[in-house]
């Protein structure tokens, strides 16, 4: 869920600058789009979180605590954030330009320190 609060951070920075490639108005909006994928993806996957957040739509359920889905969650994560990392952010401004999970953590505490941080 860290990852989220970082990606709508990032998503709401916005963007500076232009690029011959992909343009920048593109990447932005991919970007975007994928920020609004994954966070209605946490809203399904955690309703209680949904409805602290003020989404009501999944109070008709419990977050899924098997290990089944723990284990499908976190295939689902490595998934968004290969996702996220395949975004070009060359040209973007201030915390657009911030890659952390590029160096990636030294361990999982340090992991968990560095989202902590972040908030």
């Amino acid at each position: 869920m860290g990852i989220v609060v970082g990606l709508m951070f990032l998503w709401m920075a916005g963007t500076l600058g232009s690029e011959d490639t992909k343009s920048l108005d593109a990447r932005r909006q991919e970007l975007k789009k994928l920020v609004a994928e994954e966070w209605e993806y946490v809203m399904r996957e955690y309703p209680e979180f949904a409805t602290i957040v003020g989404d009501y739509r999944y109070n008709d359920r419990w977050s899924d605590g098997s290990l089944a889905h723990v284990e499908q969650t976190k295939k689902d994560e490595q998934k968004w954030l290969a996702r996220f990392e395949a975004i070009d952010t060359t040209g973007f401004s201030g915390a657009g330009k911030t890659r952390p999970a590029a160096d990636g953590p030294k361990s999982e505490s340090a992991d968990r320190k560095h989202r902590t941080e972040a908030l």
